[in-house]
């Protein structure tokens, strides 16, 4: 299954997981 072909819903929820684990290695580096 291809991104154009999911739900925008779970495009969404993906994408701001993706978001939401950058930052926390973002976070993490910047804490060592």
């Amino acid at each position: 299954q291809t991104a154009a072909e999911m739900s925008p819903e779970l495009k969404n929820s993906l994408s701001h997981r993706a978001m939401a684990l950058k930052k926390l290695v973002a976070e993490m580096e910047a804490a060592n």
